[in-house]
């Protein structure tokens, strides 16, 4: 299980140099699976770049919601958005907009159990943007192509996030305080417990435990509350958007535990 919550601009893990803005999106150029090359970062990149280990298809990856102001639990979701852009410390220069991380990978593949829920989100809330295809782990593939012909982000990739929870204005102690904070690592947590519990009441019926639940969950959308409202910005766009259904910044939604638990109870 894996989180991140810096929108499309994420630096990814094992890219450096002149492939790297200062932004956290990655220039346009040629890449091979895992490293990109040269001696300095940019300013100017506009690639989205996904990260590991939220990108991986074999992790549960979760991406993060919020309440609106004076909302309560029952009313909608939104993606978690900080409102505020995370600037570098020295030079004042803008790095990216604080908000639920997602996007597509350019080293994982899509996974076949997220085929179907992917290819939906674009064929009715394609977002525009000029994009390449690209599997960084076709060692025999060209990698030049990633970010050509002005292309954004990586259409074949491993889309993430799988799902998603509340991440916003959340109590945590920071250096012995407590405060409050906006973390999809507060997310991820709330998953954790939710699949633990399962498990114990599984365990309890006498049945193992669920083990990797991604397919599972993609073929069951019902038990999740969908998130339609915000959306993801980072590398001079507005990134993507919330939609019904799963979008790559909520995923299929946050979690409806007494629907979860019925499904699980019912498998083997």
């Amino acid at each position: 299980m894996a989180s991140g919550d810096s929108g499309v601009a994420s630096q990814p893990q094992g890219y450096s140099g002149n492939n790297i803005s200062s932004n956290g999106c990655i220039v346009a150029g040629n890449y091979n699976a895992t490293f990109g090359h040269g001696n300095g970062p940019t300013r100017n990149g506009t690639v989205f770049s996904p990260t590991y280990p939220q990108n991986c298809p074999y992790i549960l990856s979760v991406g993060g919601t919020q309440l609106r102001a004076n909302a309560t639990v029952e009313n909608p979701e939104s993606a978690l958005q900080a409102g505020r852009t995370i600037r570098d410390l020295q030079s004042d220069y803008p790095l990216f907009q604080f908000s639920s991380g997602g996007g597509l990978s350019n080293y994982f593949q899509r996974p076949a159990y997220q085929t179907c829920a992917v290819d939906e989100y674009f064929l009715r809330n394609d977002p525009g943007y000029a994009y390449y295809t690209f599997n960084g782990l076709d060692f025999s593939q060209d990698s030049s192509n990633i970010g050509t012909s002005g292309g954004l982000y990586n259409r074949a990739g491993r889309a993430f996030p799988d799902v998603s929870a509340n991440g916003g204005n959340l109590g945590a102690y920071l250096s012995g305080n407590l405060s409050r904070a906006l973390e999809t690592s507060f997310s991820a947590p709330i998953w954790a417990s939710i699949l633990t519990l399962i498990n114990e009441k599984r365990s309890q019926a006498g049945k193992g435990p669920v083990g990797f639940v991604n397919p599972v969950l993609y073929a069951h959308p019902e038990v999740m509350n969908d998130v339609t409202e915000g959306n993801a910005p980072g590398c001079g766009t507005e990134g993507f958007y919330a939609a019904k259904g799963w979008d790559p910044v909520t995923g299929l939604g946050t979690p409806n535990y007494p629907k979860l638990l019925e499904l699980f109870m019912s498998l083997p």
